[in-house]
């Protein structure tokens, strides 16, 4: 944004609180940087968030998602007050967020959170799935082309790393990945769009990119997250259980189905985020952690991304379907190990 369209917003803002809620406002701030058209705006009484949506569908989804939510019982979304235009104002769920809260605790304190996080998008699930969405959101990545060109993911990640590119199983992979019976997704789940109360309670915003899919894609997201500061291998039995509530069935089977499928995005989910940080790297040097988490930024950092690629091939491992990718997501590891001694610019540029 430029300032020009930061003071406007600013000076609107400032006559829709006051009418909304009859307060002054005290100050308003872009807890996205500037970048974003997001305000946390501050009255003597109150904080909220005021987001500016340009895409209509976008908004259109976030507060048709929101608004059903609340009314099947969530409290893990923030509750819409108020809306005008492409201005939506929802309460403000807390100014600590989830990636920046994480690298603040210990290795066991932050294991725990990450848990509560995953629980979490358990319960904004368990609710979804009481609402009858209709049309009223759209399928994500549901048709045989989009899903094939997902499932050929690590093929572009071998090509843009110059590695050996893997087999893929694509009609397997494709299999898996297809969905009967779609489900709400709130999709983007990094932990820069989940915030904690003073309570320490998580709850997840950002809604606009939602849709219907088939419900391990949220828990992937926020698994695959470069953002995270633990090694997921030594914690992942401890996840299992949440994963099984996810699934949204007593049925053991179903339960395991469900954790397959959400193995094997996760691994080919990682694989994008492993291309989105080379194409980061390819604009400009490596990106000091501070700043990735305070203003959301792509992990552009060797630490970062090596642990995704661990990531990646651990549960690579897991399923004949990707056994195949996990050699390259060592290789891929190792290439920003080795540039872990070296000077602080990108490999390969």
């Amino acid at each position: 944004m430029t300032r020009p369209d930061i003071d406007a917003d600013v000076a609107s803002l400032r006559a829709l609180i006051s009418a909304t809620f009859g307060e002054d406002v005290i100050r308003i701030g872009m807890p996205g940087g500037e970048k974003r058209p997001v305000y946390r705006v501050h009255t003597p009484n109150r904080s909220v968030i005021v987001a500016r949506r340009v895409d209509s569908t976008g908004l259109r989804h976030e507060r048709a998602a929101l608004e059903k939510l609340a009314v099947a019982g969530c409290d893990r979304v923030p509750e819409v007050l108020h809306e005008q235009g492409d201005l939506t104002v929802i309460r403000d769920l807390g100014r600590r967020r989830l990636n920046v809260v994480l690298h603040q605790r210990g290795a066991e304190a932050a294991a725990e959170l990450l848990r509560d996080a995953l629980r979490a998008l358990v319960d904004i699930h368990t609710c979804a799935a009481r609402v009858e969405w209709g049309d009223l959101l759209a399928p994500i990545t549901a048709t045989r082309k989009e899903i094939r060109h997902f499932a050929r993911g690590p093929e572009r990640l071998a090509w843009l790393y110059g590695l050996p590119v893997p087999k893929v199983e694509v009609d397997a992979l494709q299999a898996v990945l297809t969905v009967d019976a779609p489900r709400m997704v709130k999709w983007d789940c990094r932990s820069a769009n989940a915030a904690l109360d003073d309570a320490d309670r998580i709850g997840w915003f950002d809604f606009e990119h939602c849709g219907l899919r088939g419900g391990y894609e949220d828990f992937g997201w926020l698994i695959a997250d470069e953002a995270l500061p633990m090694e997921i291998a030594p914690i992942y039995d401890s996840l299992r259980p949440i994963l099984r509530d996810a699934a949204l069935t007593d049925d053991p089977a179903k339960q395991e189905d469900f954790i397959k499928r959400f193995e094997i995005f996760t691994c080919l989910h990682a694989s994008l985020r492993l291309r989105v940080i080379r194409n980061e790297l390819k604009k400009k040097s490596w990106t000091p952690a501070h700043r990735i988490l305070r203003y959301d930024l792509v992990g552009a950092d060797p630490h970062m991304a090596a642990r995704v690629a661990r990531t990646g091939g651990f549960l690579a491992r897991r399923h004949r379907e990707t056994r195949s990718f996990a050699p390259l997501f060592q290789e891929v590891e190792q290439i920003f190990v080795r540039a872990l001694s070296l000077p602080r610019t990108p490999p390969g540029v």
